[in-house]
């Protein structure tokens, strides 16, 4: 059944290009429910202008690059905009403090400043939509700079297609129970990766062949057979393990018919055998379905994509 499945997958690959490493950053890549979710974010938007100006025009990937950590807004510009048009410029890059990070009845706004450089005192305006989904940014570097429209893409039908069949979904896997995860293999949309006091946000892409695997095995202890579970996570195309955990005992919280998270208590066959306990959390949807899975040890949380996989 796995190696069909990935075999599927695989063909998916081939037909959809996915070579590539990155896109831009999409509207529906995430929702940005509060204030925190930014930190560790990076858009990448595909359209810009003069916010004075009509129309928006296209932009190479990486010629507007936002990154957002809770006390700094690093931005990379290599794009200048006019009432003709827009133009390659040399790229400048704004390390900006935060001064201010606020909620607004547009979305959110920073306010931030360069304090070596006092000329650099700007703010950036973050639009969301009605599922708080990111739509556009308006970045301001310096009082005497106009301001600047970026506007991130949707997703385009071909990637709609190619999400909808390839990542595994929040509502694809039932999970009130470990034992129906078994034989489950997860194809993750994201990961946040611990860092310092907060998460950075990275898109997941095919190219990466990022998978994790629930499964249960069966060995012999003298004349006993002996069932055991395990999760593996793999990463890359050269199908690395980065790392195997045996299950040693599973605990819903909070207790009863409608847990929240599976607790599951693990411990790494790759690691000497250590007191110190290791945790996998599995988060449940409402819907009591796969959300995402997190490896305390590793400082990853691994998330599914909105929705359920579409089925050909």
């Amino acid at each position: 059944m796995n190696s069909l499945f990935f075999s599927l997958l695989f063909i998916l690959a081939v037909n959809w290009g996915f070579s590539q490493p990155a896109e831009f950053s999409c509207i529906n890549d995430r929702v940005f429910n509060k204030i925190e979710s930014l930190y560790g974010y990076t858009f990448i938007p595909a359209k810009g202008k003069l916010s004075t100006s009509h129309f928006p025009i296209e932009i190479e990937k990486g010629m507007a690059v936002f990154q957002i950590e809770p006390t700094r807004l690093t931005v990379t510009e290599s794009v200048s905009f006019s009432p003709a048009g827009r133009e390659r410029k040399k790229e400048e890059i704004y390390k900006m403090d935060i001064v201010r990070l606020d909620t607004t009845s547009y979305g959110y706004q920073i306010v931030a400043a360069d304090y070596s450089d006092a000329d650099v005192q700007g703010y950036l305006k973050i639009y969301l939509n009605d599922k708080r989904e990111v739509e556009s940014l308006i970045f301001k570097a310096e009082p005497a700079y106009a301001e600047i429209v970026y506007y991130l893409p949707p997703l385009n039908e071909d990637y709609v297609e190619r999400d909808a069949l390839f990542y595994t979904h929040r509502l694809d896997h039932p999970a009130s129970t470990f034992d129906k995860l078994i034989g489950t293999v997860l194809v993750p949309f994201a990961v946040l990766t611990e860092s310092d006091d907060f998460y950075t946000f990275k898109r997941i892409y095919p190219s990466d062949y990022t998978r994790v695997y629930i499964e249960e095995r069966t060995r012999m202890r003298g004349k006993k057979e002996i069932k055991e579970q395990f999760v593996l996570l793999k990463e890359k195309s050269s199908n690395k393990l980065v790392a195997e955990f045996i299950v040693k005992k599973v605990r819903a919280l909070p207790k009863g018919d409608r847990p929240k998270k599976l607790e599951v208590e693990v411990g790494n066959t790759n690691r000497i055998t250590s007191s110190q306990k290791d945790y996998i959390t599995i988060n449940l949807t409402p819907e009591l379905t796969l959300a995402s899975i997190e490896f305390s040890s590793l400082g990853k949380k691994y998330l599914m994509r909105r929705g359920k996989r579409k089925i050909k």
